[in-house]
């Protein structure tokens, strides 16, 4: 066997594509039972648009959004930034914060085994892209498996 650097490569990215598809299965369990999560009353402390756009021919802050909100589950104060178990993106990111300013009243979804684990937006996308992160990571996992194994038999220097 030929521990060349593509190899090495290889092999490192394999490890990379495990953690990510154990991740986004992960997410998608999450986002799937969250549908029957409870829900308390939360307040937002922050809401920040950021990446810039280009929106009726100027650029603004609009591709990507980051909340950090306050909730409280059983007298226990806990701090929260995830909105959902995917990512949003503009227009969804522009609407979910004219939807919920700093400084709102929100609902946050908690895990009733783990209420440090909550959510503004439960379940999974609803559109075609449900699977896209288990799907990338496969592919990327094939990908790295065929890189890994071309490097051993010497094919890549």
């Amino acid at each position: 066997m030929n521990f060349s650097t593509p190899a090495i490569a290889g092999i490192l990215s394999i490890v990379f594509c495990l953690w990510f598809l154990r991740f986004a299965r992960k997410n998608l369990r999450n986002a799937d039972t969250s549908k029957h999560w409870p829900g308390v009353q939360g307040h937002m402390v922050s809401v920040t648009l950021w990446g810039k756009r280009n929106i009726a021919g100027k650029s603004e802050d609009a591709e990507r959004l980051t909340v950090s909100y306050r909730y409280e589950v059983d007298g226990k104060a806990f701090d929260g930034n995830r909105i959902a178990f995917y990512t949003l993106m503009y227009p969804e990111t522009v609407r979910f914060a004219e939807d919920h300013p700093q400084n709102s009243d929100v609902t946050v979804f908690y895990d009733p085994n783990n209420p440090q684990n909550a959510v503004l937006m439960t379940g999974a996308r609803s559109n075609n892209k449900r699977y896209s992160e288990v799907i990338l990571a496969s592919f990327a996992l094939i990908v790295s498996v065929v890189v890994t194994i071309m490097g051993l038999l010497g094919y890549l220097e």
